[in-house]
Order: structure tokens, then sequence, then C-alpha cells
């Protein structure tokens, strides 16, 4: 859930009074969680979604990517979180950073921000793959990490936290678990991207 979210089914009534074709592009230009995308999508229209909140878009990107990736793509994504699962069990470190997760999944995930910087910069178009990756990781460690970090969800603050790896590691487990539950038969067939910036 996210603080300044609103329903579903008020997005599907505003697109329903609006009378508009598929052929329409769908702009949400403060798009939070990306609820609107996310209903555009399922409805086959095209979105674009902006966001500052770097944390929330990818967030939100994740939900566009679940619905959009083929099952292939997505079961590279539940193998990446496996790996990062593993990698973290063989470490002798008690602890492991939010940092570290994020430099892992920016090095091994083939779309997604080149791996130059420790936290995330602003690209034009957020990646599917690596949307959905960091998404689930950051539930995991959000699960485990508490919400008292921040009110406004941001990575920054996660950047220099650390957890307890073997707490970590339980709950990514459990998210990855979570989700290919719920990976759909058939991708929505609709584009949905997410953009990172200043919607000025």
């Amino acid at each position: 859930s996210y603080y300044a979210g609103y329903s579903r089914s008020y997005v599907k009534s505003a697109l329903s009074a609006l009378d508009i074709t598929k052929s329409e592009l769908i702009l949400d230009p403060w798009s939070g969680s990306g609820t609107t995308g996310l209903v555009a999508q399922s409805l086959g229209y095209r979105s674009i979604s902006v966001e500052i909140n770097p944390v929330i878009a990818y967030l939100a990107a994740g939900h566009f990517a679940l619905n959009s990736l083929s099952r292939v793509q997505i079961e590279e994504v539940a193998q990446l979180l496996d790996e990062l699962v593993t990698k973290v069990g063989r470490s002798r470190k008690p602890y492991v950073s939010g940092a570290f997760v994020l430099n892992y999944l920016k090095r091994n995930t083939p779309t997604s921000l080149p791996p130059n910087s420790t936290r995330f910069e602003t690209p034009e178009i957020v990646a599917p793959e690596f949307a959905l990756g960091i998404s689930i990781a950051l539930l995991a460690y959000k699960q485990v990490a508490g919400y008292a970090l921040t009110k406004n969800p941001s990575w920054k603050s996660h950047d220099a936290s650390m957890v307890r790896s073997s707490d970590f590691r339980l709950s990514l487990q459990r998210q990855i678990s979570r989700f290919i539950e719920h990976i759909p038969e058939t991708p929505e067939s609709s584009m949905a991207k997410q953009i990172i910036g200043d919607a000025r």
C-alpha cells in the first residue's frame, strides 16, 4: 500500500467518463504508485507515468513489468533474485546493506541502470526487468528494516542501513514465492512506461 494512493475503481470510472478510444495515450504526470498506469494497462490503453520519487516509480514499474513481461522474462528475474538469496547466504557477513542489494541487481540485470553509482540516477524510461527485481528486493528489505526509516519511501534512506542477512534472505524468499504465484498466464498487450523525473 502507498500512503498517497487511490482506488483502481476510481481510475476506471474516470477513464470511462472520458469516452476515449484505445488509440489514446494516457499520461499521469504525478503517478505515485502507478494506479492510473495499471488500470490503463489492464483496459488496453497505452500509458506513460512520471514520478519524481525513484522508489515509488520502481515499485510501479515493477507492477507494469509483471503485467507485460513474458513468463520466461519474469522467471529470469526470479532466478536472479534466487541467486541473490544464495549469495547473501554464502557470505559470512551477519548484515547486508541496502547499497549491496541495489548494486548487485544493477550489475546483474541485463536491462538495468549503469553500475557507476550507488544510488538511483534519473533514467528516461525505467527498464522493466530491473524494476521488477528491485521492487521485489525493496519489499523484502522493507519487511526486515521496517517502515520507521521514512514515511515517504526513499531508497536513499536504505543505502547506509543494515539488516541481518538471515532475516533478509528469508524475507526475500517469501517475496519471490509470493510474486511467482501471481505471474499472469498471458501478459497485457498494452504499453505502460514509467519515467523517473520531475513532471515539469
